[in-house]
């Protein structure tokens, strides 16, 4: 039989208990004996190095009835207590383990959910670099059209209700970096399907590139795999 650490634990401490409040019932019956004041004078023994157990602590304890049961009361009762603490600790720490594994798993399925629309937003973010470095207009055409293609991709990633719906299980810190992830690249989608007309060419292509590169920030908190994503797919491939 395979004993854990936990119960080993529990029984060492529980046996320890047992122990420290035997010595100390053992003592004070022991400490009365020795200096009551009775009418007749007798001790169960006149020193407690010379006792003989176990008759001496049965001599003892019908000698003082009133005081061997209230220490035996009340050290069975601080005994019941610290072994209810105890299991009320262990169950604290089972929850906090299972939570923690909770949480762990529901980073791994948010990290999933939220790796397509992090590869769109940082293909995205390459091609409008390009954009903004392009002096040709033929080719800002071209590349204009592929940031709209790439806006086309990420809100139809970004709206998939897994998406949406992954951070619930998530810690609280791992969250709001989430959250601020998902806000941003609505913010981006926001000003790129409905840009506002009195903006031009470049300040969009700008704004959109400060918008986008700000998720990088909440990456580097929330996952180091997505940062690296984003990181690599973001890097313009101009020529």
């Amino acid at each position: 039989m395979h004993i854990t650490p936990s119960v080993r634990r529990r029984a060492i401490s529980a046996i320890v208990i047992a122990v420290v409040l035997i010595i100390v019932v053992v003592g004070t019956l022991s400490f009365a004996d020795s200096y009551s004041i009775n009418e007749t004078g007798k001790r169960c023994s006149t020193a407690f190095a010379k006792t003989k157990w176990p008759m001496y602590f049965g001599c003892v304890m019908t000698a003082h009835e009133d005081l061997a049961a209230g220490l035996i009361g009340g050290a069975g009762a601080l005994f019941a207590a610290w072994l209810a603490f105890d299991a009320v600790q262990e169950q604290i720490g089972e929850e906090r383990e299972r939570r923690r594994r909770e949480q762990a798993e529901a980073k791994q399925t948010a990290v999933i959910c939220i790796t397509e629309p992090v590869d769109e937003a940082a293909s995205t973010l390459a091609v409008i670099q390009e954009a903004l470095s392009a002096t040709d207009e033929r080719k800002q055409k071209v590349l204009d059209d592929f940031v709209t293609i790439g806006t086309t991709h990420l809100q139809s990633t970004l709206q998939s209700f897994p998406v949406r719906d992954s951070a619930r299980d998530l810690a609280i810190e791992d969250r709001l970096v989430y959250n601020l992830i998902v806000n941003e690249l609505s913010a981006f989608l926001n000003l790129s399907i409905h840009r506002p007309k009195n903006i031009d060419r470049k300040d969009l292509l700008q704004i959109q590139e400060k918008t986008l590169i700000d998720i990088r920030k909440h990456l580097v908190r929330f996952d180091s795999t997505l940062l690296d994503l984003f990181d690599r797919k973001s890097k313009p491939r101009l020529g």
